[in-house]
C-alpha cells in the first residue's frame, strides 16, 4: 500500500465529508466502506485536537458546516427539475462556500505548522 501525506487541513476537512456520509449512506456496503476510512482516519484528527490549542476544533466545526451546506446545495443542483436560475444561484453560493472552505483549510494548516497548504489560482 502506498501511503500520500496530506496536509491537516485536508484531513479534517476529508473527515468532515466523512461524517457526513455516515449520516446520509444508506448502501451497507458503501457504508461500511466510509466507516472503514473514518476508524482509520478519526484519530489523526483527535490527534491534532489534542496537540493544538482550541482554535482548531472550531474551524473544524466551521468547516464541518460549510462542507453540510455543500452538500445540500449541491443535491439541489443534481436535480433533474431544477430552473436555470436556480441551477446559476445555488453554483454561485457553492462557489462562494468553496473559497471560504479553501481559506479555513489554509489557516488550519498554519495553525497546526502542516507542511502542503490549499493552494488555488485563477485567472
Amino acid at each position: 500500500m502506498t501511503l500520500i501525506k496530506i496536509s491537516n487541513g485536508e484531513l479534517l476537512d476529508r473527515i468532515s465529508i466523512i461524517e457526513l456520509k455516515k449520516l446520509n449512506m444508506e448502501n451497507p456496503a458503501n457504508l461500511a466502506s466510509i466507516e472503514r476510512e473514518f476508524l482509520e482516519l478519526n484519530p489523526k484528527c483527535i490527534d491534532l485536537f489534542t496537540k493544538n490549542d482550541h482554535s482548531v476544533k472550531v474551524l473544524y466545526l466551521s468547516l464541518a458546516k460549510i462542507n453540510s451546506t455543500l452538500w445540500e446545495l449541491k443535491n439541489k443542483v443534481r436535480d433533474k427539475n431544477i430552473s436555470d436560475k436556480d441551477f446559476v444561484m445555488y453554483s454561485k453560493q457553492i462557489f462562494k462556500l468553496n473559497e471560504k472552505r479553501n481559506k479555513i483549510k489554509n489557516d488550519i494548516n498554519i495553525i497546526t505548522g502542516s507542511d502542503y497548504l490549499d493552494v488555488k489560482e485563477y485567472s
